[in-house]
């Protein structure tokens, strides 16, 4: 017998595996939502089960304690417990049972590790001690409810595997939707970038265009001003050429003038 002690939470979790199990088998039952079920309904959990259908109804007898022909949820709860060997309202009793049920016989540990094995459930339950006591529990004392226990764990496995699957796959879209997310992003401030770009470059362009228009047009207007400019040097030239000639016949004709007088003059002393 061994003297270690399986903790209260482990045992809670096995608990609170066991009602969830039994929600789910009641509500297959009462597909009409009635809120309770009557024997025939029991009838539904055949094939999920895998158990004959006398064996169902008497199951249904066993939990109808008061005899009132039909189930509630809290008693076919507290009932199914009872149904796997670990009656959910009295855990630390069975608790104590269990453990002394879990034998140090390495055959029999060996044989129910390779039945978790077998049922894909191997490492995968925190609470393996509380399994094993349970199983060992079961296989001395009810072989029958032993195989429809081990049912019962595969098909826990099999729902925690397909949870896990699920989470998996539910990591694996949104890190893929995250992949595309951050690349549309990446995308997004790409073709903004370029934009930007693109309008710096526009930009530019036109500063460029409109200084180099207004060069150019300060070329022209300083080319017509020097245009202007000669044509002014040339007039004002042409002007002083024609006023130094006037002055130069002005002097000619004074002269002319007074040797005329000096003609006459002596022409009258005579």
């Amino acid at each position: 017998m061994t003297d270690v002690e399986p903790s209260t939470e482990i045992t809670g979790n096995m608990q609170q595996l066991i009602a969830a199990k039994a929600e789910e088998l009641f509500n297959l039952c009462d597909t009409e939502q009635k809120g309770f079920i009557i024997k025939k309904d029991m009838q539904r959990l055949r094939d999920e089960l895998g158990v004959e259908p006398e064996q169902l109804e008497d199951v249904f007898d066993s939990l109808d304690i008061d005899h009132n022909g039909y189930l509630t949820l809290e008693e076919f709860t507290s009932g199914f417990g009872m149904f796997l060997g670990d009656q959910i309202d009295d855990g630390n009793a069975n608790e104590q049972e269990m453990i002394e049920h879990n034998p140090n016989d390495k055959e029999e540990q060996q044989l129910f590790h390779d039945t978790l094995e077998a049922l894909g459930a191997k490492d995968l339950y925190d609470d393996e001690e509380t399994i094993m006591g349970l199983w060992m529990k079961l296989r001395e004392n009810d072989p029958v409810l032993l195989r429809q226990f081990e049912q019962f764990i595969g098909k826990i496995t099999q729902e925690i595997r397909r949870s896990k699957l699920d989470h998996r796959s539910i990591e694996a879209a949104l890190h893929s939707k995250s992949s595309v997310h951050e690349s549309e992003i990446k995308k997004l401030y790409d073709e903004m970038e370029q934009q930007i770009k693109a309008e710096k470059a526009k930009v530019l362009a036109q500063e460029k265009l409109k200084e180099r228009e207004l060069r150019e047009q300060m070329d022209r207007e300083l080319r017509l001003k020097e245009q202007q400019l000669s044509e002014l040097t040339k007039k004002q030239s042409d002007l002083e050429m024609k006023l130094l000639r006037l002055n130069l016949n002005e002097s000619e004709t004074k002269s002319e003038n007074e040797r005329l007088q000096k003609g006459l003059k002596n022409l009258a002393n005579i």
